[in-house]
């Protein structure tokens, strides 16, 4: 991970925040974390959103975050989540209510909760 790396995922981070904040002002999500991104992307963005693929959700404050191929440029899609919020880190996502024993949290979440 290099300067050129940070500077691109910044690149996509500010068009991200601008689709999300279109979205938030049609009132059809409250917080950036009931979004999915779908990050379309040429090879030389691509290659820089693959190196942090597992932390993008954390670096765009949203649910959840794919990447596809572009030929040229970059674009974001802007997708509201459908899934439940966990209580603990208001991540809206697939496996909330699905952990034993934590019905209202994700996993990460609840292995940290187990972890005290």
């Amino acid at each position: 991970v290099d300067i050129h790396d940070w500077n691109n995922i910044i690149k996509v981070r500010v068009l991200a925040n601008k689709k999300i904040e279109q979205v938030r002002e049609t009132g059809k999500i409250g917080s950036s974390l009931q979004t999915q991104l779908i990050i379309r992307a040429d090879q030389n963005i691509l290659i820089s959103l693959t190196k942090f693929k597992h932390d993008l959700r954390f670096i765009f404050i949203s649910s959840k975050v794919s990447i596809e191929s572009l030929d040229e440029g970059f674009t974001v899609e802007v997708i509201r989540c459908s899934h439940k919020k966990c209580e603990r880190c208001w991540q809206v996502l697939v496996e909330v209510g699905t952990i034993a024993d934590h019905d209202d949290i994700c996993k990460r979440c609840a292995d940290a909760v187990e972890a005290l």
